[in-house]
Parts: C-alpha cells; sequence; structure tokens
C-alpha cells in the first residue's frame, strides 16, 4: 500500500509488483529447475494493474521469441481482476494458471477457525491435515470443496463463521483449475509468490511507505523506476 496525495488529501492505494523468471531444465539429481534469470517490474497504483500486465506480457512474447520456453506459468493472488485481465492477453495463451498456494493456505486457514473456532487445537489439526491434503492429493481441491461444503451447514444460518466458510468456498471453486498443486510440482512448476511479496516490500514498501510521505503517481513512479532497475542489477555503469 502507498499513501498517494491527490485532492488536498492522502489516500492509501495498493501499488503492484510483478516478477519473470527463467529457469533451465532441471539436470540429473535436482529437485527444482536452476533459475537462469529474473526480472522485477513496479507501478504505482492502477485499476487493473494494466501497465504492469503491459510490461510484463511484453518480456513475457520477447521470452518466447528469443527462447522458446517449454512453458510458461502465471502465479499471483486471487484477485478476479488480475485473473481477467490476464487471461485475455494473446501473450498468455497455454500458460498454467496457478492460485499461489500460500494465500489458498490463508482461506484455508480462515475456514478452518471459522468451523472449529479461533486457535483451537481442532482448528490447527483439520487445517494442517487439508493443507497437506491440497497440496500432494491430485483431488485435493475437490476434496476440500466437498469437506467445506458440508461444514457449512452444520453453522448457523446468517453467522460470522457460516459467511468465511462460503466465501472459502466460492474462491476455491472460483480457482479450482488454478489448484492442482500435486500436477503443477510434477510439472517442476513453482506454486508460490514469495518472491514477489518480498520484492514489494523492498521494492516498494521499504521507500514509499515511510511515516509522514506521500507521492503523486508520477513522482512515486519516478522512484520505483529506479529501484527496479537496482533490483534487477542492471543499473547502467558509466
Amino acid at each position: 500500500m502507498v499513501p498517494v496525495r491527490g485532492d488536498g488529501r492522502t489516500e492509501w492505494k495498493e501499488a503492484g509488483v510483478g516478477r519473470i523468471s527463467a529457469y533451465d531444465p532441471p539436470t540429473d539429481g535436482e529437485t527444482r529447475p536452476p533459475l537462469r534469470d529474473s526480472r522485477y517490474f513496479a507501478r504505482m497504483p492502477e485499476t487493473g494493474m494494466k501497465t504492469l500486465i503491459d510490461q510484463v506480457a511484453a518480456r513475457v512474447a520477447a521470452l518466447r521469441e528469443e527462447r522458446q520456453p517449454g512453458q510458461v506459468a502465471i502465479i499471483c493472488d486471487g484477485k478476479d481482476s488480475i485473473w481477467t485481465t490476464a487471461e485475455k492477453r494473446e501473450e498468455f495463451v497455454g500458460a498454467v494458471l496457478i492460485l499461489d498456494f500460500y494465500h489458498a493456505a490463508q482461506s484455508l486457514s480462515g475456514a478452518a477457525q471459522a468451523i472449529f473456532g479461533p486457535d483451537t487445537p481442532e482448528a490447527s489439526r483439520w487445517f494442517e491435515k487439508r493443507r497437506e491434503r491440497l497440496l500432494l492429493d491430485d483431488d485435493g481441491v475437490d476434496n476440500l470443496l466437498r469437506a467445506l461444503e458440508r461444514y457449512v451447514k452444520l453453522l448457523p444460518a446468517g453467522s460470522d463463521a457460516r459467511d468465511v466458510v462460503r466465501r472459502a468456498i466460492e474462491h476455491f471453486a472460483r480457482n479450482r483449475e488454478r489448484m492442482r498443486y500435486s500436477a503443477f510440482i510434477a510439472m517442476g512448476l513453482p506454486i508460490g509468490s514469495g518472491h514477489v511479496e518480498s520484492a514489494a516490500k523492498n521494492i516498494v514498501a521499504h521507500r514509499l511507505e515511510r511515516s509522514g510521505v506521500r507521492w503523486s503517481d508520477e513522482g512515486g513512479q519516478r522512484v520505483l523506476n529506479l529501484r527496479v532497475l537496482v533490483k534487477n542489477e542492471r543499473w547502467p555503469v558509466a
């Protein structure tokens, strides 16, 4: 979140950060493909993160032409606006779409606490069991949806707990095909966007979210452009 100046007031809005990584095929004995190259992008708050997606799509198109990758994967959180925009781009045709596993686990944890009570041993045990199955079982997401449908019927109608579980069901149902984690792992694909979350703190938060500051869109973007150059280790040398 960035404090943005406008009309004499400050509003907190969400900046966008993305990363493109290129991997070489894994060699014998490697559990993960080796990282060849990585590049970050950052934009000031914008509806649908259109400019950020434009930049990422342009880089993906260039990589497809330069290296002809065997597989392209897109990983992000569950914001429908991002997925809707991304799915319309021809640069992403044929890409594997993956809901970040750690965002999925957050929603699962919220549902567990709504069903069994906040911070209870029962909630913790159920969450850990379902989390492991979601990660490793081929039908993990389908089994999870069936389980949640059973539990939501046991919760009082109109209760906050029932609303939390119902929202989790809708979230997982919308993202069912993006949550086939065992298949993604078998393909050698990453399932988490932790590197982007970390970069958001390093590129955006550490500089733009300081106490008492506020930014215009233009001024904030200039700072982000500089920080991305440093993060990408592509600072021009005279």
